[in-house]
């Protein structure tokens, strides 16, 4: 039994100095230091690495939010590519017969649209969702395009039915775009949209 437990605590550490001398490797190799990566004013988990020459290594899931693009790895190229659309999105209501777009509301219960406008998407889609999240990051609404999505081109609008929602605590509510490139791949985000929530007489 203390056979086993020194063995396995032999590996544990041969394990320890590899990766650690694997990570001095890296740096040396690419004669580079670490570096801490803040998006936003969040740090993320993931350091990047400055090169020697002044250029700045990025590792790409901490930055793909930010980019809010869609992404794909080519094996046999060897490539990333990367695919920007323009997302915009228009929160509205219907008052007397007029579009009223707007950002802030007071809390309380709204009846609205969402209406997403896109252009230059430079590659096929397999489905867009629209989610809206409230301050404590909690789905309130959700929905999910796919069959209006076929035959599109790079350039189409999309409107949601009227959505009823209850807008029940003060703070930033954010609508968020997602599409996914086919129908085995994960959603990116690729746009996102702030409705803020106060109380009356703010």
């Amino acid at each position: 039994m203390k056979l086993g437990r020194v063995l396995l605590l032999t590996l544990v550490l041969v394990s320890l100095v590899s990766m650690s001398v694997w990570a001095d490797d890296v740096y040396q190799n690419y004669k580079a230091k670490p570096v801490k990566l803040s998006i936003n004013g969040k740090e993320t988990k993931d350091n990047g690495l400055q090169l020697e020459d002044g250029k700045t290594m990025l590792p790409f899931p901490a930055v793909s939010d930010t980019l809010q693009a869609l992404t794909k790895w080519d094996a046999r190229g060897q490539t990333l590519q990367v695919y920007k659309p323009n997302v915009h999105i228009f929160p509205f209501q219907v008052s007397k017969r007029e579009l009223v777009r707007f950002g802030t509301v007071f809390k309380g219960k709204y009846e609205f649209f969402i209406e997403t406008q896109v252009d230059n998407l430079q590659t096929s889609i397999s489905s867009l969702k629209i989610n809206i999240v409230d301050p404590f990051g909690n789905t309130v609404y959700g929905y999910i395009y796919e069959d209006q999505l076929k035959d599109v081109g790079e350039e189409f609008w999309l409107t949601t039915e009227p959505i009823n929602l209850d807008f029940k605590h003060t703070g930033k509510y954010t609508i968020k775009v997602y599409m996914k490139m086919s129908p085995d791949s994960e959603y990116a985000l690729v746009s996102e949209k702030v409705i803020r929530s106060k109380n009356k007489g703010e």
